[in-house]
């Protein structure tokens, strides 16, 4: 199931072209809480404990600890992730897996370079409006805007989006995500399409555990324009140079597995 409604959202982070968005004025910090909420209990790593996203307008930047977060569906070896209306960029940090390839005498086809990527992507406004329309067809999501449904969350005024993901076997689940749209972009892919900032989500991860991340705190300011530069050490990549990166790199780490 889960692995279903991250393929169709990554598709749907590979659209190109973008529209104008909605600027929100908001400037500042938000910090949340990771609490265990799966059928099987576990304890919040360290490495993941309050999160954080700092906003400025239609800006948002995670760093490693939010964007293993929030930025999930993106897949293995996201270090940082950057939100700018319908755009996005993600850090992915593979270096350490690489240098272990190395030393077991292997190496990419194609790729010579230390592991530090970044990729920009730019979503069209249509693919996240479709996203509104019902669709019960395997594999597929869409989401619900429930009128009326609100609650307080740190303070905010926060409205409900259910996400409904159907399985192969047309079975569904529903997610809850409390957002508030005053918060950061009108919409962006990397917080599944909803109409703003998630001040509440739960996020599955697999064989019964699961964590929700719900705002503790939402500070006005204490943010600039510096804290949403790209890390330096990193190179980047076109998304079609990306895709083909991670193809020599999962076939390489399928290889050795099976050795």
């Amino acid at each position: 199931m889960k692995k279903n409604y991250i393929s169709f959202v990554a598709a749907l982070m590979l659209a190109a072209g973008v529209n104008a968005v909605a600027q929100n004025d908001f400037k500042g910090i938000v910090t949340y809480t990771v609490t265990s909420t799966g059928k099987m209990t576990m304890e919040i790593p360290e490495q993941i404990q309050n999160p954080e996203l700092k906003v400025l307008g239609n800006k948002v930047f995670m760093d490693e600890k939010a964007a293993s977060l929030f930025a999930s569906s993106a897949g293995f070896g996201v270090k940082c992730a950057i939100i700018e209306g319908l755009k996005y960029t993600l850090c992915y940090d593979f270096s350490q897996v690489l240098a272990a390839i190395n030393q077991m005498g292997e190496e990419l086809a194609t790729y010579r370079g230390d592991g530090k990527i970044v990729i920009t992507s730019e979503s069209k406004q249509s693919a996240i409006d479709s996203m509104t329309i019902v669709d019960t067809e395997p594999g597929h999501i869409y989401l619900e805007y429930p009128e009326g449904e609100t609650k307080e969350i740190a303070g905010r005024t926060a409205h409900l989006a259910r996400i409904h993901a159907y399985g192969e076997d047309g079975e569904e689940t529903i997610t809850n995500i409390w957002f508030d749209p005053s918060i950061g972009p009108s919409a962006s892919l990397l917080f599944y399409g909803i109409k703003g900032l998630p001040l509440e989500m739960t996020l599955p991860l697999g064989e019964g555990r699961a964590v929700t991340l719900t705002a503790n705190e939402v500070k006005n300011g204490k943010v600039k324009d510096v804290d949403f530069l790209l890390p330096s050490g990193y190179n980047r990549m076109t998304e079609k140079e990306f895709a083909g990166f991670m193809q020599e790199f999962s076939e390489t780490l399928q290889y050795l597995q099976g050795e």
